[in-house]
């Protein structure tokens, strides 16, 4: 996505004090920012970052564990915010959680903004959203440490199904554009400022409370699965045989399950995968 009022990039900039990467085409925008991470390692960076790497079009946009993500140009959001925050490494899992919670608090601020019904965007632990239980939105977090300086690079990538018109058919049983759901072309330069300046302000919190719990109460609210039965699947595609009851997640940002037993137990997105018991949600 290009935003080509200089103007008004120059005075977001200076206002959040983040600086804008724009491209045309990227194979991925996580990978763009590793590449630079890369260079300010070389360099002996020892200074705060705060960038946000953002396309029309990838090549070769991946999701977690690996998978493909379309990104088709001119339709969607294709961003990746890199950050150093000033948090222990066992914390930075969780700006995945930020970030998804800043994008469902994004576009229900540009729905109403806008008279946009009808559109009640929900989370899927621990970072999908989905409308009508259909994704439409992923967000791979990743991190680079520099084991000279010890700095922790953050690169959180978001990818949004914007204003794609072509999610018709079997084969989009389980993903969904944001215009396809709600008949409207959305504004995708003003749903792009407030997702990177919810999450910069998230993360200052996050720097400052070192835990989720001043998130807590509003991400559940959004968990789509809160209180329903799901099953777990683990890394090697076996489903658990047990259905649990989620129960919404705790400081940490680890999923809090209920088994038959009524005994609850703490699950870590890179444990398993959440299922509803009757399809993706």
């Amino acid at each position: 996505m290009m935003i080509n009022n200089s103007e008004r990039v120059i005075a977001w900039e200076s206002r959040t004090g983040i600086k804008l990467n724009q491209y045309e085409v990227l194979d991925s925008t996580n990978n763009r920012a590793k590449e630079y991470v890369k260079e300010l390692i070389s360099r002996g960076n020892t200074n705060p970052v705060r960038e946000i790497f953002v396309c029309e079009k990838q090549t070769n946009g991946r999701g977690r564990r690996g998978k493909n993500w379309e990104s088709p140009s001119g339709t969607g959001i294709w961003m990746s915010c890199l950050m150093t925050p000033k948090v222990s490494s066992d914390v930075i899992s969780e700006i995945t959680l930020l970030a998804a919670l800043g994008v469902v608090k994004a576009i229900n601020h540009l729905a109403v903004s806008n008279s946009i019904l009808n559109i009640e965007p929900k989370i899927k632990w621990p970072n999908d959203i989905v409308i009508n239980e259909k994704k439409i939105c992923g967000i791979l977090t990743e991190l680079v440490n520099d084991p000279a300086t010890g700095m922790n690079y953050v690169i959180c990538g978001i990818g949004i199904n914007v204003n794609d018109k072509s999610f018709v058919g079997e084969n989009y049983t389980f993903a969904t554009s944001l215009y396809y759901e709600s008949g409207v072309v959305w504004n995708r330069e003003e749903l792009f400022f407030d997702i990177a300046l919810c999450l910069r302000q998230f993360v200052q919190t996050l720097e400052a409370k070192k835990s989720l719990g001043f998130i807590k109460d509003d991400y559940n609210n959004m968990l789509i699965s809160m209180n329903k039965e799901i099953i777990l699947k683990t890394e090697n595609g076996d489903y658990k045989d047990e259905v649990y009851i989620s129960r919404g997640i705790d400081d940490s940002g680890a999923l809090l399950v209920e088994g038959k037993d009524g005994n609850i137990f703490r699950v870590t997105s890179g444990e398993v995968s959440v299922r509803g018991l009757y399809g993706y949600v």
